[in-house]
């Protein structure tokens, strides 16, 4: 069975609640829940969310780079 896919795509946004507007209202995506700057889109397979860029000090210890970085994607494969 091939189980290769991506698995998540999380983007960074600097305004969570617009953010939200927009892809539940423009994009027309179904909102599964928001929680402590992170938000998830209800998706068949691949999970969509987004969270609050002014959080990532506290998630990966650093302010990051000029710019970036702007979002996560994990592939599920079923072997590396």
């Amino acid at each position: 069975m091939n189980r290769r896919r991506v698995d998540y795509v999380i983007l960074y946004v600097s305004d969570l609640q617009r953010s939200i507007a927009f892809y539940r209202d423009v994009a027309g995506m179904a909102f599964k829940f928001a929680d402590a700057g992170y938000a998830e889109f209800a998706t068949e397979g691949t999970k969509f969310a987004l969270y609050e860029r002014g959080r990532l000090p506290g998630l990966i210890g650093t302010e990051g780079v000029a710019g970036g970085p702007f979002g996560e994607v994990a592939f599920l494969v079923e072997d590396v």
